[in-house]
């Protein structure tokens, strides 16, 4: 402590910086000394607060579809497909999913809205007892919605640059 000149530079790293914001300390000790942080380290700290932003946007995305979903189950808009299968073998997990999608539509005779390029490349999946289901992806569902005055055009594009976005890039937009 008596090597310290004052004012002087002081170089933190995420550690120390973290000791200094428990104990609310930061703050005073800028007011004596010049803080620098290495630009590896500001990265690190950047990079965390990006991942608890998303992780508390995902929590908060993740609620909100569960509440809207239970309440449509209580309601009765919503209903559950029997599992088809026990397990999903890890290595295949979204083949696995897109089995049970299809399993659904040939027992239930139901539209499938699925992104798949292979599926959607189908127009329909015939089930059992002559039950037909179709084949939507997601920009066919937001055209219909769009058609039906569901959501408006300003939305429908919205939704569909969203899509862009992320990479949905095996259709051709209106």
């Amino acid at each position: 402590v008596q090597k310290l000149k004052e004012p002087c530079n002081i170089i933190l790293n995420v550690h120390v910086l973290e000791s200094l914001l428990d104990a609310n300390a930061l703050r005073q000790v800028s007011e004596f000394y010049s803080i620098i942080l290495p630009e590896n380290e500001t990265r690190k700290i950047s990079n965390i607060f990006e991942d608890n932003l998303l992780r508390r946007e995902a929590a908060e995305w993740l609620e909100k579809g569960y509440q809207t979903v239970s309440n449509l189950y209580i309601q009765g808009q919503v209903k559950i497909c029997p599992i088809f299968q026990k397990s999903l073998p890890e290595q295949n997990r979204y083949a696995g999913l897109l089995e049970e999608e299809i399993h659904c539509a040939e027992s239930w005779g139901c539209t499938v809205v699925c992104d798949d390029r292979f599926i959607t490349s189908f127009t329909q999946i015939s089930g059992k007892r002559g039950r037909h289901g179709d084949i939507l992806s997601t920009a066919d569902l937001l055209l219909l919605l769009n058609k039906h005055g569901i959501i408006n055009r300003n939305v429908f594009y919205e939704k569909i640059d969203k899509l862009l976005q992320q990479n949905y890039s095996y259709f051709i937009p209106p």
